[in-house]
C-alpha cells in the first residue's frame, strides 16, 4: 500500500523568518505549502509537486482532509505520536489525531481559538443555508456535478499519476514527457534490464506472486492433489538447485548435441559421411521445438478454419535484424563466444586461449546466417493479402530436393500423430506407410521466396558449415540453462546488443521458466490466491460498453460503403471474448490431463526438464494433424500481462495478468478505466478490421468481404499513418511506418472508441457525479487521456530502443501516445492546445470515426 512507501523518520523542522514557507523532510520528501497552480501544472516548482504528493501521503494516514490552502503543513509536531497511531488508518480519527497534538505544538488550539472557530462555523453555515438555494438554481442546467473521491484507492492512484508526470511541461507540446516524465526520472534499470514498464513490473509482481506459492510444499487445489502443481514444483525445486545444475547441466548438453549428429566444432576427429546426416539432424531438433533453417508445424486453415493444416515457415537466425550481420564488432563477439562455448564443451581448461581453427568455424557459420538472413522476407514486406499461400507438394518437393528428402522427413515427424486407420481411410486409398500421404495435404507457406532461395544457399554451402551452424542453434537455445561459466561467455555479446550485463536473480530466472513451462498450472494458482473475480463481470461491461460504441458509430463512417458497413456491424456483434481464464481451470482434474504426458524427474537437471518442455509443447503442435481447431485454445496463461485477438476465431483475449491495477481498478474514476483497459480492449477490436483483420470475416474465415471502393478508401488513409509515423525518430533510427501500420491503426481506433464509449456510458447510466482525485487539477476528459498515456511509460537503452524499431510491430511507447492523441481532436479540446502546437497539427490522420457524436 502507499504508506509502506515512504518512512516518516527523522521529521525535522525548517522554519523561514517570512514565514511564508516552513518545510519537513520526510525520507528524502520535502513538503510544502501548495501553490494554486493553473490547469496544466506547467508553472509549478519542483516543491510543489513533491507537496502536492506528502499532502495526498498524510490524508492516508488521517482519513480527512484538510485544504492544503489553509494548512501548509501537517504533522510538523516533534510529538510523532498521531504518526505511529496513524499507521492503523482503521482506529485513526479526527479525535484520535487531536489529542495526540501535544500543546507546544504551533497546532494546539486554545479555548479562545475554539470559541472563534465555532462562530465563525456558525455565521458560515447560515451563510451556507441563504445562499445554497442560489446554488441549487445556477447549476440546474449542469448535467454532472464533480465530487472529489477520497478513498485509499484514489489517494493512492493520484499518487502514481504525479508520481509518473513532470506537470512542469507543456502537454499541447510534448504530452507524453508530460504524462510520463516522472516515470523516466524514478525508474532505475537494473543490470539485468533493458527496458522497463508497467507491463513488466505487473508481470514481476504476478512472478512475486508465484514465487510466495511455489516455495511451499502444498500441492492442493481446490481441496484435492494436483499432479500438475506438483509437477510445476518439481520443476522449480530442480530450477532453483545450482549445485546439481553446476554439475550435470554439462554432460546433458553433451548427450543431446551427440545424438543430433556430431559437428566438427565440438569433437576433434569428425566424417561427414560417418557422423552427421542432414535429415536425422533436423528430425531430432524440431521435435524438441528448436528451428533451425525453417520451422514446421500445424496451423488453422484460415479459409476453411474448421480444420488444420501443415505450415512451412522461415527460421534460423540468431539475430532477429538482417543488420547485425553487417556489424563487424558482433561479428567477433559471436565469433568469441562460440569459439569459448566449444571450449568449454570440449572440456579444456576456460583460461586456455581458444584455437583459431574454433574461431574460423564460428566465423563461418556466422557469415552462413548472414547469408540466410539476406533472403528472409522482412516482416513489413509480407502483405497480408498474400500471407496465406498455398502450395503443391510437388513445389515444395523442388524446394528441397536434392538436400533434403521431404516425404520421408514429413513422415517421420507426424508418423507417431498420423492415425492410418481412419485419416488415410478417410483421405486418399494409398496404403499404410506410403510416404505420398502428403500429396493430399493442404500446406501453407507464408514466405514462399525464402524457401526457393534456400536450395541454393544450402548446395552451395560445406555440410561441416552447417553441421556447425545447427549444434550453435542448439547451444544457443539451451545456453541460459547451462552453469555459469557458460553464462559469461555469453555475457559481452549480450552486453553489447542490450546493455545487460548481468543475469536475472535465480529464484526470478526459475519462477519464470516455471511459469512459462506449467503456464496453466501456475496460472490456476495465481487466480486461485490473487486474482479479483468480480472483475470478470466489470471487464466485461467494459467490453460490451466498446463493442456498442464502435457499432452505434458505424453509420457515421462516410468512407465505407454500406454493404461493408453492414458487414462490420455483423462481425463485430459476433466477437467473442475470453476474460481472465480459461473456465477449464477451475479443475484440477482438467489440468491434470491437459500436462499428464510431461514428465518431470526431481532427480534431473535443468537442461533435462527444459529439454521435456520444449518436446512435451511441440508434440501437442504436432497431434493436431488431422484434428478440428479447438476454438476455446488459449494461447496465452492466465499470468501474461498482454491481451490478442484470435482473426479465424473472432476472438478477443485478455488474461488475468492485464485485469489489474493500473490497468483496471473499480474503485477509481471511470475515465481512467476507459482511457487505460477500454484502450487496450478497443485496440484488440479494432485489429478485427485493420489491414490484417479485415481479410478474416465474422466467422474468422479468410476472405475479402469488403467492397472494392471500400479498400480503396481504406487503403487511401493507411498512407497518411505510415507517413506521419515514419517521421519520427528514436535515437538516430526512424520508426517503419509500414511495418507497424496495423499497430498504429488499432492504437488509434482504440483511443477514438473507448472515447466514444466512456462518454457514453455517462449518457446511458445517467451518472450525474463523477470522482475527481485530491490533489490532481485534471477534468475527467484530460484523466481519460491521461490514464491512455501512462500504461505506455517506460525506461529503455537507447540500443534496446533503436532495436526495437527493427523488430518490433508496435511503435515505440513515446509515438504510440504522441502519435495517437495528435491525430485526436477531443484531446486538444480537454487540454485546450492551439492549433498547430505539436500536439494539435493541422493534418490528422483518421480511419475510424470522431471520437464523439457531433
Amino acid at each position: 500500500m502507499l504508506p509502506n512507501r515512504l518512512e516518516y523518520l527523522n521529521i525535522k523542522k525548517k522554519k523561514k523568518k517570512n514565514g511564508r514557507k516552513r518545510r519537513i523532510e520526510t525520507s528524502g520528501i520535502e513538503q510544502t505549502s501548495l501553490i494554486k497552480d493553473n490547469k496544466y501544472f506547467d508553472k509549478l516548482h519542483k516543491y510543489d509537486l513533491q507537496h502536492v504528493r506528502s499532502c495526498l501521503l498524510e490524508y492516508a494516514f488521517t482519513r480527512f482532509w484538510i485544504e492544503p490552502s489553509l494548512l501548509p503543513t501537517r504533522f510538523i509536531d516533534n510529538d510523532l505520536t498521531c504518526l505511529n497511531k496513524g499507521n492503523n488508518i482503521s482506529n485513526n480519527n479526527d479525535e484520535s489525531v487531536m489529542k495526540n497534538i501535544s500543546k507546544s505544538s504551533p497546532w494546539y488550539i486554545n479555548f479562545e481559538t475554539q470559541f472563534c472557530v465555532i462562530l465563525i462555523t456558525l455565521i458560515t453555515i447560515s451563510l451556507l443555508l441563504l445562499t445554497l438555494p442560489f446554488i441549487l438554481k445556477s447549476q440546474q442546467n449542469s448535467i454532472r456535478y464533480n465530487s472529489q473521491c477520497v478513498s485509499l484507492n484514489c489517494i493512492s492512484t493520484s499518487h502514481r499519476l504525479m508520481e509518473n508526470m513532470n506537470i512542469t511541461l507543456d502537454p499541447c507540446e510534448d504530452f507524453f514527457s508530460y504524462a510520463c516524465g516522472g516515470w523516466y526520472n524514478n525508474k532505475f534499470l537494473s543490470p539485468s534490464e533493458s527496458s522497463y514498464n508497467y507491463f513488466k513490473e505487473i508481470y514481476r509482481k504476478n512472478l512475486e506472486t508465484l514465487y510466495s506459492i511455489l516455495k511451499e510444499p502444498d500441492t492442493n487445489y481446490h481441496g484435492s492433489h494436483s499432479t500438475s502443481i506438483l509437477k510445476a514444483k518439481q520443476y522449480y525445486n530442480v530450477c532453483m538447485n545450482t549445485y546439481r545444475n553446476e554439475r550435470t547441466a554439462e554432460a546433458t548438453m553433451k548427450t543431446f548435441l551427440t545424438h543430433l549428429g556430431k559437428s566438427p566444432l565440438f569433437v576433434d576427429h569428425w566424417s561427414s559421411s560417418n557422423d552427421f546426416d542432414l535429415l536425422n539432424s533436423l528430425l531430432y531438433v524440431h521435435k524438441y521445438k528448436m528451428n533451425p533453417l525453417f520451422r514446421v508445424g500445424i496451423t488453422v486453415d484460415d479459409k476453411n478454419n474448421d480444420k488444420q493444416c501443415i505450415y512451412f515457415e522461415q527460421s534460423g537466425l540468431s539475430f532477429d535484424q538482417r543488420s547485425r550481420y553487417y556489424n563487424n564488432d558482433i561479428r567477433k563477439l559471436f565469433k568469441t563466444f562460440g569459439a569459448s562455448v566449444a571450449s568449454l564443451l570440449r572440456g579444456n581448461n576456460a583460461n586456455i586461449k581458444v584455437q583459431q581453427t574454433w574461431l574460423d568455424q564460428v566465423d563461418q557459420v556466422f557469415l552462413f546466417e548472414k547469408r540466410l538472413s539476406e533472403i528472409f522476407e522482412r516482416r513489413e514486406s509480407l502483405n497480408p493479402s498474400k500471407l496465406y499461400n498455398v502450395r503443391s507438394y510437388n513445389e515444395i518437393q523442388s524446394w528441397f530436393y536434392p538436400w533434403l528428402n521431404i516425404d520421408v522427413y514429413l513422415y517421420k515427424l507426424f508418423q507417431p500423430y498420423i492415425q492410418h486407420q481412419q485419416i488415410i481411410r478417410q483421405q486418399s486409398n494409398l496404403p499404410y506407410g506410403n510416404t505420398s500421404f502428403f500429396q493430399n495435404q493442404r500446406i501453407l507457406v507464408p514466405s514462399p521466396r525464402y524457401f526457393q532461395q534456400l536450395n541454393q544457399i544450402l548446395l552451395k554451402t560445406p555440410v561441416h558449415i552447417i553441421a556447425n551452424y545447427i549444434s550453435l542453434q542448439v547451444v544457443q537455445e539451451l545456453l541460459p540453462c547451462m552453469p555459469q561459466v557458460y553464462l559469461q561467455a555469453r555475457k559481452p555479446l549480450l552486453n553489447y546488443l542490450k546493455d545487460i550485463t548481468e543475469e536475472r536473480q535465480q529464484w526470478e530466472l526459475c519462477v519464470k521458466r516455471t511459469d512459462e513451462a506449467f503456464g496453466f498450472a501456475t496460472g490456476a494458482l495465481f487466480i486461485y490466491k490473487a486474482f479479483d473475480q468480480t472483475s470478470k463481470k466489470k471487464i466485461k461491461q467494459v467490453v460490451e460498453e466498446i463493442r456498442t460504441a464502435f457499432i452505434d458509430k458505424l453509420p457515421t463512417l462516410e468512407w465505407m460503403d454500406p454493404e461493408t458497413r453492414k458487414r462490420a456491424h455483423i462481425k463485430a456483434t459476433m466477437i467473442t471474448d475470453r476474460l481472465g481464464y480459461p473456465d477449464w481451470l477451475e479443475s484440477s482434474h482438467n489440468i491434470d490431463k491437459y500436462y499428464e504426458n510431461l514428465h518431470i524427474s526431481f532427480n534431473s537437471n535443468t537442461v533435462e526438464n527444459v529439454l521435456r518442455v520444449r518436446k512435451f509443447y511441440k508434440t501437442k503442435n504436432l497431434e493436431k494433424f488431422g484434428q478440428q481447431p479447438d476454438i476455446e485454445e488459449w494461447k496465452m496463461t492466465p499470468t501474461e500481462v498482454n491481451a490478442y485477438y484470435a482473426p479465424w476465431k473472432n476472438m478477443i483475449v485478455f488474461p488475468a495478468g492485464i485485469l489489474q491495477t493500473p490497468f483496471f481498478d473499480a474503485n477509481i474514476p471511470i475515465s481512467l478505466n476507459f482511457g487505460s483497459i477500454g484502450s487496450i480492449v478497443a485496440h484488440e477490436l479494432i485489429h478485427g478490421f485493420d489491414a490484417s483483420g479485415r481479410y478474416f470475416d465474422e466467422k474468422g474465415n479468410r476472405h475479402n468481404w469488403w467492397q472494392t471502393e471500400s479498400v480503396s478508401r481504406f487503403d487511401e488513409r493507411t498512407k497518411c499513418f505510415v507517413q506521419q509515423y515514419s517521421k519520427y525518430k528514436v535515437g538516430k533510427k526512424y520508426i517503419n511506418g509500414l511495418l507497424t501500420l496495423d499497430e498504429n491503426i488499432a492504437d488509434n481506433g482504440g483511443v477514438r472508441i473507448s472515447y466514444t464509449a466512456y462518454k457514453r456510458y455517462l449518457k446511458r447510466h445517467n451518472v450525474q457525479s463523477t470522482m475527481q482525485l485530491p490533489g490532481l487539477n485534471l477534468t475527467e476528459e484530460q484523466l481519460f487521456f491521461l490514464g491512455f498515456a501512462q500504461t505506455w511509460c517506460i525506461k529503455t537503452t537507447e540500443k534496446e530502443a533503436e532495436a526495437s524499431l527493427i523488430s518490433d510491430t508496435h511503435s515505440f511507447p513515446k509515438y504510440r501516445v504522441i502519435g495517437t492523441v495528435s491525430n485526436i481532436q477531443e484531446f486538444s479540446d480537454a487540454f485546450q492546445c492551439p492549433q498547430g502546437t505539436n500536439m494539435n497539427p493541422n493534418k490528422k490522420c483518421r480511419i475510424w470515426f470522431t471520437a464523439t457524436d457531433k
